[in-house]
This record gives structure tokens, sequence and C-alpha cells, in this order.
């Protein structure tokens, strides 16, 4: 996670965060079938479903915070008219426009510290691929010795590193979830060897997979 990181969470989807430390989230619930009089149809303004991240700068979320809470002060009206409803969902709208204008779209413009929370961004959803770190640092138009660096210094650890903690911490979801056998959870979040990814597993939770999912 980083400043500015956006996470669309659709119900059924499961989530957890490893290490809070200085986390502060913001949430906007809806229903789109029941809370709406005036707006509707408003889902080609939501991320795709098969990347819901987005991030957006500083200056967006400033201004996204001051909207947020302004939508937070209507909602807290007592004696709610048609005009506060009308005038929460034109905030709704206005929240939403404004996350699809500020997203990072030109990754030419873009700091290098910008791309790597990008590059965070897509390895949460490939992480079950197989990742080849030149290409990928070609892909956010850096060199692969800065990715190295610039990610090591935004995380803390260095990329492969990451990548096994985000494939663990989909394993251990799985495992808690699922009847899905630990060969087959391996593979599913990107491990090639069942063997590698138990050793690997014990070596970062002191337990086996199946130790853990019998203490889950």
């Amino acid at each position: 996670l980083a400043p500015g990181t956006v996470f669309y969470i659709q119900p059924g989807d499961r989530h957890l965060f490893d290490d809070l430390k200085d986390l502060n989230l913001v949430n906007v619930l809806y229903s789109k079938f029941d809370n709406f009089q005036f707006i509707k149809n408003f889902d080609q303004l939501l991320p795709e479903l098969t990347a819901p991240f987005w991030q957006i700068t500083p200056k967006a979320s400033s201004k996204l915070l001051k909207m947020m809470q302004t939508f937070q002060k209507i909602n807290n009206i007592p004696n709610f008219s048609p005009y506060d409803q009308c005038e929460k969902e034109l905030l709704f709208l206005n929240i939403m426009k404004t996350l699809c204008q500020c997203r990072y779209q030109n990754e030419e413009t873009q700091s290098n510290s910008e791309k790597i929370q990008n590059l965070l961004i897509y390895l949460h959803s490939t992480s079950h691929e197989i990742i080849d770190w030149e290409q990928l640092a070609d892909k956010f138009k850096l060199s692969d010795r800065t990715l190295h660096r610039q990610f090591l210094a935004s995380v803390g650890i260095t990329p492969q590193k990451y990548l096994i903690y985000l494939r663990l911490v989909k394993a251990q979801g799985l495992l808690k979830s699922s009847q899905m056998s630990i060969t087959e959870i391996a593979f599913n979040v990107g491990f090639n060897d069942s063997n590698h990814f138990s050793s690997v597993f014990k070596k970062k939770e002191g337990i086996s997979p199946s130790e853990f999912r019998e203490g889950a």
C-alpha cells in the first residue's frame, strides 16, 4: 500500500492487512441497487474488475478527502430531504469522476516513486505469474537497476522478496478459506514446486502450510 492507493472491493471479495503500521483508510460504502434515486448507470466510472486498483496523486487525495468529509456531513443530516439526497448523489458522482480523472495515466510524466507505486499495484494482480524483472522494468519505463534501487528504498525489501510475500499472503487466504490441496494452492499462487512452497512458507511462518490450516 502507498498513499493515494484506491481499492474497489466487491461483495464476496476477501482482503486482509498483514502490517497496519500507520495505515489510514477512508471507506465509501454504497449499494447501487437500493440507495440511489437520481443517478444511475455509473459502472463505467468504476475500475475494471481485472485490475481493481487505482493510484491517485497527492493533490487529488487532498481534494477527495475534503469531498468525503462533506459527504459525511450530508449523510448525518437529520430529517433527510429529497434535496439532501440529490446533493449526496451529486457529490458521490463527483467523487467517482475525480477518481477517474486523477488516477495516474501517462507513464512518461510519472516520477520514479509514482512508477514504483503503480508497480506495486501491478504485482498484486499478477503475483501468481512468472515475473521477468527486466521486462517489468521496461514496462514501467525504468532501468532494471533503478527499479530494484527505488523499490528497496520505498518498500524496504527487494522486489523478489516482496513477490514471495504476496504469494504467501494469498496462500494463507486459500489455506483458511478453501478446500484446495497444498499442491493446488502452491501452483495457484505462483510456486512451481509444492515442496519449495512448503519450505518457504515454514521459513516465513514457523509452521508448515498444513499446520497453518489446522490452526486457522
